[in-house]
C-alpha cells in the first residue's frame, strides 16, 4: 500500500487524522507516522501558522511505494520539523513496546523511500526531527548524507526525554492532601471570563507561563505568545484543560498550574505542569498531576474517558521522576529526542 501525505494546518486536526487511520487502513496497525511543522516562530501581528502532516500506510512485504501529495502553502522555503513514530500509535506523543520491532527491522528500505518521495515532493528542507532516538539518528544520518551540501548532525539533541504514561489500572486512588490546597479545572467550572475573579486568575496564569518559558514578562512577544496560549486553551472544549492549584490561608494566590492537550481517541497528554517557585517541593505538581488523571481516566462522562494519560519527562530531572513515579506513572526506558544538524536554526517545535 502506498504511504500518503496529508497536510493539515491544525495539529489538533492533526491528531484526529492519526485515529482514523488506524481505523481505516486494512491492518490494525501502522508501520510509519511521520508528522511535521513549519517553524512557528512569530513576530507581533504575524498570521503564519505552524503546518502539520502526517505519513501512514500499512506494512507490506515489498519494497514501499511511497506518494505525497501536499498543500501548495508547504512549498515556502520554511524548514521543516519532522515528528516520527511507528506501529499502533496513536499520536507522536505515545509510544509501545513496537516501536523497535516494528519498525526498526525495515529502517533502511522504508528511510531511504521516504527521502525519494520527499525529494520529488520538492518539500522544504528538513530540520529537525523528534521521536524514538534509533530512529531519528538513523533517519537524519540518512538523510544529511543525502542533501547537497551534506548535513552534519549535532553533537547532542536539543531534547532527550523518556515517556511516562499512567492507566486505570496504575492510577493510585487517596492521594489527595486534604486541606491543603485547592485544584479548580478551568473548563469544567463555569466561570465568567469577563469577572474580576477570573481576570485575576487569566493574569497570574499568563504570568506562569512566562515564569516557564523564563521570559521577562516586559517583552511583547513572548507576553503576547503566552496569552494566546492561555486563551487558546480555557477557549478549547475538550482538548484543551487548565488545572490550577491554590494553597488554602493564601487568599487568591496560585501555587501552579497544568495544561493537558493533544487528545486522540484513547489518550490525553500532560503538556506542561508548573509550580511556582515559593511552592516547590511542597507537593503541588503531584496534586496537579493526580486531579487531571483523576478527571481524565474515571470522573469525565464514559464516552470522553481516556485509556492512558501521558507526559515526557527528562531523565535529568530526578525530582519530577520521583514524583511521577509515586504518582503512579511508568516511564518507558527508550529514549525519545528532537535532534538536529549543526548550523541550522532549530526552529520552534
Amino acid at each position: 500500500m502506498p504511504l500518503t501525505l496529508q497536510v493539515f494546518d491544525n495539529p489538533q486536526l492533526f491528531l484526529q487524522a492519526i485515529d482514523n487511520a488506524s481505523n481505516t487502513v486494512d491492518s490494525p496497525s501502522m508501520n510509519l507516522v511521520i508528522g511535521g511543522a513549519h517553524d512557528s516562530s512569530q513576530t507581533p501581528g504575524s498570521n503564519q501558522r505552524s503546518i502539520w502532516m502526517i505519513l501512514h500506510g500499512q506494512q507490506g512485504d515489498g519494497e514501499e511505494a511511497i506518494e505525497i501529495s501536499y498543500d501548495a502553502q508547504l512549498a515556502s522555503p520554511a524548514p521543516i520539523c519532522m515528528a516520527l513514530c511507528s506501529q499502533t500509535l496513536e499520536t507522536y506523543h505515545m509510544a509501545t513496546q513496537d516501536t523497535e520491532n516494528g519498525l526498526l527491522s525495515k529502517t533502511p528500505q522504508l528511510f531511504d523511500a521516504v527521502i525519494r518521495a520527499l525529494d520529488d515532493a520538492k518539500l522544504p528542507q528538513i530540520h529537525s526531527m523528534f521521536g524514538p532516538k534509533p530512529c531519528v539518528d538513523e533517519f537524519l544520518a540518512r538523510w544529511g548524507a543525502h542533501v547537497d551540501p551534506p548535513l552534519q548532525l549535532r553533537e547532542q539533541p536539543f531534547l532527550d526525554t523518556r515517556l511516562a504514561y499512567m492507566s486505570l489500572s496504575e492510577y493510585h486512588s487517596g492521594q489527595r492532601e486534604d486541606g491543603k490546597y485547592e485544584i479548580l479545572d478551568l473548563v469544567t467550572v463555569p466561570y465568567d471570563r469577563s469577572s474580576p475573579e477570573m481576570a485575576a486568575i487569566h493574569k497570574q496564569l499568563v504570568e506562569c507561563v512566562l515564569d516557564f518559558w523564563e521570559a521577562n514578562a516586559g517583552n511583547e512577544e513572548r507576553s503576547a505568545a503566552a496569552e494566546r496560549m492561555i486563551n487558546d486553551v480555557l477557549d478549547a472544549r475538550e482538548a484543551g484543560r487548565i488545572w490550577i492549584c491554590r494553597p488554602f490561608g493564601h487568599e487568591g494566590e496560585m501555587a501552579g498550574y497544568l495544561y493537558t492537550g493533544r487528545e486522540t481517541k484513547h489518550t490525553i497528554a500532560i503538556r506542561n505542569v508548573y509550580t511556582r517557585e515559593a511552592f516547590r517541593g511542597k507537593g503541588v505538581a503531584r496534586e496537579l498531576v493526580v486531579a487531571s488523571c483523576k478527571w481524565w481516566l474515571l470522573d469525565v462522562d464514559v464516552e470522553k474517558r481516556k485509556q492512558a494519560v501521558t507526559l515526557f519527562v527528562a531523565p535529568s530531572n530526578v525530582a519530577a521522576t520521583k514524583s511521577y513515579l509515586r504518582s503512579g506513572f511508568s516511564i518507558r526506558d527508550e529514549p525519545w529526542e528532537w535532534r538536529g544538524f549543526e548550523d541550522v536554526s532549530m526552529g520552534a517545535f
